[in-house]
């Protein structure tokens, strides 16, 4: 906010842990959701507050997939993504600048930044395990299970001996 507490000079920028603060975020709502499912019995339809959690799930599990598939590379997670023109996101860039936001080739007229982190895939992974644990029923059909993204995300680092290799090919 450029004025504290004006939620009207919101100021749209990355954060660089875009997955590890939505992950955070999410997990508010899957703890939520799972308290209000057990608290309701069987004869109970799902309350407002339920199905408001739930929909919170959801929409954040399609933000924190698209940082997957924003990338177009299998396993491979953005550390944050956004419409290209948008300001302040850096320019777009294929050097090697750490700092570069690439070209999507999946989702056309988007950008995403690599140099992801270890503290953002610990995010991506805490939420993935703590969906399917607790809400596994909250994803619709239409979008990947979390076990799928979750082994997705997993499957590289265990192939390179348990190291984060990031688009530049660094740890």
């Amino acid at each position: 906010l450029a004025t504290c507490n004006d939620l009207d000079t919101y100021v749209l920028k990355d954060s660089d842990n875009d997955g590890l603060w939505t992950s955070i975020y999410t997990s508010s709502q899957v703890l939520k959701a799972a308290t209000l499912a057990k608290e309701s019995t069987n004869e109970d339809a799902p309350s407002a507050n339920f199905n408001a959690s739930i929909s919170q799930v959801q929409e954040h599990f399609a933000a924190l997939k698209k940082l997957f598939d924003v990338t177009g590379m299998t396993g491979s997670m953005a550390r944050s993504y956004g419409l290209y023109g948008d300001e302040p996101l850096g320019p777009v860039s294929g050097d090697t600048n750490k700092r570069a936001w690439y070209n999507s080739t999946t989702y056309p007229g988007w950008i995403w930044k690599g140099d992801t982190s270890s503290d953002e895939v610990c995010g991506h992974m805490f939420i993935y395990a703590m969906i399917a644990a607790l809400v596994p029923d909250s994803i619709s059909d239409d979008s990947t299970p979390t076990q799928v993204v979750f082994y997705e995300a997993l499957s590289p680092i265990r192939s390179q001996a348990i190291q984060l290799i990031d688009d530049f090919n660094a740890e």
